[in-house]
């Protein structure tokens, strides 16, 4: 800087043309030498005699403007690595260096690097060749290491120092670009934008929004109906004027994964050439939403070994209302608010930043999770379980035969429990066999069952505990499980069904409305069905498969002859541990609250039907809450849902020595 009384080359008086040619020549002597020389030269080959890429920046440096400041450098910085699009005019930014000042707060000292003066020429130039080509000169390709396998061509052009003069057909053709291809040869292609199409720039949220929903196949996530042939423009268009007309509305829908933090961006609206240029240089093969992952940053961060089970406990919550499971930015707010109340989710300054994924980034996973689904997002919650009871088979196989199977047998028994098809029969512990559909009546193959009325008749199936009411010869799973659904239809009650295992809220695991679990989910087909009892009881079912024409089950657990106490020398958790697990759905993770001893046998008789009490879970409630009040804890003792199923166990065996039947209550 100098004081207003002098002057210096940048700001003297008007120049005529013989004094700005005489700075010219100055300035650029030896490019002035070679253009007069070689009038004809390909403007290419100047890059071919740069080693490496910082000698290239600092040519690009020296190319604009005045004569370069001299001297030392106060400090020095990281390479810029703001996306070009930051650096464009907006209303609140008309001035370049107003927007390089305000973005240079970000950067990050670093010796032997650029200074500031030498970063704003930089920042120059990629604006101006921006604007004019819509080519960045500074792309990822030269911050990084040339790629050893492309061409001398391909190097070359990343390597291109000047913007490219004249209409970009040669790099981004309207013929070549502007048809896209699917993620794979099933997607159809689709065009960027019709020939005919109106040009204008649209917001680029949209537009990526539309390019995932044509790439990946994603037109279950679309949230209006599209009932004419659409380009990603056409689409992002009409994606925008859908949200415009709902931000008016009181009770508006939602906006679908276009509330997602990933589409976010404060972009200036895209033309077609900066679309275009975007999925060629900017946009990553697996990635969705704005920019890549790596350049999507935030406030609030998920450990990477936490993901997988966080994107579960999400999906898995997703809600069943048709309306609210499109209010994407309310479901992850709430289940971020939940998540990090519970694990206490922070990153601090010290930690490994690769360790970590930002929101943005992790939205970005359930965005591409919501669309592999390829369901309705009111049925995510229940495609998840179905997808991960599947991968609990494949784990369980795994582990039975331990990388590798040796009997010929065996492996028409691993074949069966792996086929999507039930098998023809299933076996009690007593060595009878059962189905799960009858052949023999093809309607029951369409029907479609509430999951607690399944799991309760093949219990009921399995331990030979069929009420009297409702036993035939042949009984199957899905013919037995109708029978209860309209019994209980017409007025009835079954005493067992009332227990914690056969409903939501077992071990304190309730859930609202709005959602779901496994045990209230959808009604069920009989493969769906098929699938949960593998994913249950695959050890059980792998056995009935290879005992089935043996007299009994050898691996079904027997109650010892003695009632339990905890000073017997025989007492053996992990027995009853398996008699627990036995019956109902899946037994909740975690043992809730405190553990007791056992009670004495002779308490049973409490806990059989009566005429004015047809509940066994009220019942059980009852009289849980006021014992708990007279007897100490036990450190090896049982919760709370762990004993309602040991009673519920003895119960239905003391009912069947007696020779009667009490599953069912009028």
């Amino acid at each position: 800087a100098h004081p207003s009384s002098v002057t210096c080359e940048r700001c003297e008086q008007p120049w005529s043309p013989e004094e700005f040619w005489e700075w010219l020549r100055s300035r650029h002597f030896q490019r002035i030498w070679d253009q007069l020389k070689n009038p004809r030269r390909p403007l290419l080959a100047e890059s071919t005699q740069f080693v490496n890429n910082q000698d290239r920046l600092y040519k690009m440096i020296g190319e604009i403007g005045f004569d370069v400041p001299t001297g030392n450098k106060q400090c020095t910085f990281e390479m810029c690595h703001q996306a070009i699009e930051r650096f464009l005019p907006t209303p609140a930014f008309r001035s370049l260096s107003g927007r390089f000042a305000y973005l240079t707060r970000r950067f990050k000292q670093s010796s032997n690097s650029f200074g500031g003066w030498e970063h704003e020429r930089l920042v120059v130039q990629r604006v101006s060749s921006y604007c004019t080509n819509q080519v960045d000169p500074v792309s990822e390709q030269v911050c990084g290491k040339p790629d050893p396998t492309a061409s001398s061509h391909d190097l070359a052009v990343s390597l291109v120092d000047r913007p490219i003069v004249g209409h970009t057909v040669g790099v981004f053709s309207t013929v070549e670009s502007s048809t896209c291809t699917g993620s794979n040869e099933s997607i159809p292609a689709f065009q960027v934008i019709f020939p005919q199409e109106d040009p204008s720039a649209v917001a680029p949220k949209y537009l990526v929004w539309a390019h995932n929903i044509f790439y990946w196949n994603w037109w279950h996530l679309v949230p209006f109906e599209v009932s004419e042939p659409v380009s990603v423009f056409g689409l992002a268009r009409k994606a925008a004027d859908w949200e415009a007309a709902r931000r008016g509305l009181a009770n508006r829908r939602g906006s679908s994964i276009l509330e997602a933090k990933c589409y976010s961006t404060f972009h200036a609206p895209w033309s077609p050439a900066v679309f275009l240029f975007w999925l060629r240089m900017n946009r990553s093969a697996d990635d969705v939403g704005c920019g890549t992952m790596d350049k999507r940053a935030g406030g609030w961060f998920i450990p990477l070994n936490q993901v997988d089970d966080a994107l579960r406990d999400v999906l898995g919550t997703w809600p069943i209302d048709e309306c609210r499971s499109h209010q994407f930015a309310k479901i992850m707010n709430c289940w971020r608010s939940r998540y990090s109340t519970q694990l206490k989710l922070s990153f601090s300054a010290g930690s490994d930043r690769a360790e970590f994924l930002s929101l943005q980034q992790f939205e970005g996973l359930v965005v591409k999770k919501l669309g592999d689904l390829r369901v309705p997002l009111s049925e995510v919650a229940k495609k998840i379980r179905r997808t991960q009871r599947r991968q609990r088979i494949l784990d369980s196989v795994a582990e039975l035969i331990g990388g590798k199977i040796s009997d010929s047998n065996q492996d028409k028994f691993i074949q069966a429990i792996m086929s999507d098809s039930h098998p023809p029969h299933l076996m009690d512990i007593s060595g009878n066999k059962f189905q799960v559909i009858t052949p023999a009546h093809p309607v029951e193959a369409e029907l479609r069952i509430q999951p607690r009325y399944l799991v309760w008749a093949y219990d009921s199936l399995r331990h030979c505990r069929v009420p009297q009411p409702m036993w035939s010869p042949g009984l199957s799973v899905f013919e037995l499980a109708q029978k209860a659904c309209a019994w209980e239809d017409n007025g009835g009650k079954i005493y067992i069904l009332t227990a914690s295992c056969y409903n939501c809220g077992e071990g304190s695991r309730v859930h609202g409305s709005t959602t779901s679990c496994e045990r209230c989910e959808q009604r069920w087909s009989p493969e769906e069905f098929w699938e949960w009892l593998r994913s249950r009881h695959f050890l059980t079912v792998y056995d009935q498969l290879k005992n089935i024409n043996q007299i009994k089950d050898s691996r079904q657990p027997r109650y010892p002859s003695h009632d339990l106490f905890y000073d017997s020398s025989t007492f053996d958790r992990r027995h009853w541990s398996r008699i627990i697990d036995e019956i109902g759905f899946d037994c909740p993770v975690q043992r809730e609250g405190p553990t007791f001893k056992m009670m004495p046998a002779g308490i049973v008789q409490k806990f059989f039907p009566t005429d004015d009490d047809p509940s066994f879970g009220a019942r059980y409630y009852r009289w849980w809450s006021n014992w708990i009040r007279h007897v100490g804890q036990h450190p090896d003792g049982f919760c709370r849902w762990e004993l309602e199923r040991l009673i519920l166990h003895k119960v239905l065996r003391s009912s069947s020595e007696a020779g009667s039947n009490i599953s069912l209550a009028a």
